[in-house]
């Protein structure tokens, strides 16, 4: 790719504290951006550095390793980024966590202490003794950003018990997306990172267990409510948002469209943008539906919910 080059001489005079005025010699090197097609402009006190720098610049745009105006983006900047366009891809709340976590853990600074002394600042703005405030990665530029320096964060987040894991998510995706828009190569992420505090583990039925569940859920008037996770594989908040509008039994499918808050209310999205899709129906699930159909609860003015409370209002936590 051929890319228009130019170097000229700027003269300008500038007058010292001192009431003396001096002739100030620059070289300007003159291009504009080979993706964006933006005008660049940058200063060299000799004609030698203007000409190296022209050389490297029409070098590194040959072999397709140039990095245009976004060179300079921050780790910060790289996260806003991410954020805007993840803003109309999740659920409300899912963002807001997005933003808490990139904010407290990621751009930083970090508030180092206990969990009622963070609290506490957070309530009255006033730092507690022992204390102590930790950059984070917010101010560094993604081209000096290194594999140690993640390490090092990551080790000071799972020092403090915090998302140490999902911080690295974050960052790793908001990375990779200024990479893809902005030709801003990130380091590679650090390996090994361990996992943080032990979790119980967790046990899951096998296929016996899980056959005498469903069987026990087809002879229970209310079996259709924990047959429903394991027959289509919905998350809680996937399957209270279900309304008997999203059952097609004409054609044995359920449309997943929606969620509900814990607090009740009907949000209509799911949690990512994949989440909205449709479900087969299995014989014992549509058997199952067919049952609740005629003695589902409603509440006059509200949704017909598929899984409502006891008085057909919204089932909540």
């Amino acid at each position: 790719m051929s890319v228009p080059t130019s170097i000229t001489r700027r003269e300008r005079k500038r007058v010292l504290t001192t009431g003396v005025t001096v002739l100030h010699c620059r070289y300007v090197l003159n291009f504009r951006g080979p993706r964006t097609g933006k005008r660049r402009q940058l200063f060299f006190r000799s004609q030698r550095e203007a000409i190296a720098k022209r050389d490297s610049i029409l070098a590194a745009i040959a072999t397709g390793s140039y990095s245009e105006s976004r060179s300079s983006m921050t780790v910060a900047g790289a996260i806003e980024h991410w954020l805007d366009n993840r803003r109309t891809e999740v659920k409300r709340s899912t963002w807001k966590t997005y933003r808490r976590l990139s904010t407290n853990c990621i751009i930083g600074p970090l508030l180092v202490g206990s969990p009622a002394q963070r609290t506490a600042y957070r309530m009255d703005g006033v730092k507690p003794e022992r204390t102590r405030f930790v950059d984070m990665l917010g101010a560094v530029k993604i081209t000096d950003l290194t594999t140690g320096d993640i390490r090092r964060w990551h080790r000071t987040l799972r020092a403090e018990s915090r998302s140490a894991n999902m911080s690295k998510t974050l960052l790793r995706a908001a990375l990779a997306l200024a990479a893809e828009d902005f030709g801003v190569r990130p380091p590679p992420m650090p390996t090994k990172l361990g996992r943080g505090r032990s979790r119980p583990k967790r046990t899951i039925l096998t296929p016996a267990q899980a056959g005498v569940l469903l069987k026990a859920a087809q002879e229970d008037s209310h079996g259709l409510y924990y047959a429903w996770p394991f027959l289509t594989g919905t998350r809680p908040s996937e399957q209270l948002g279900v309304l008997w509008e999203d059952i097609d039994l004409e054609h044995n499918i359920v449309s997943i469209r929606r969620m509900q808050e814990r607090t009740g209310e009907l949000f209509e999205m799911t949690k990512t943008a994949a989440g909205a899709r449709e479900i087969p129906l299995s014989p014992m699930l549509r058997e199952l539906l067919l049952r609740r159909r005629s003695s589902c609860p409603h509440r006059q003015g509200e949704p017909h919910r598929v899984f409502p409370g006891p008085k057909g209002g919204a089932l909540t936590y």
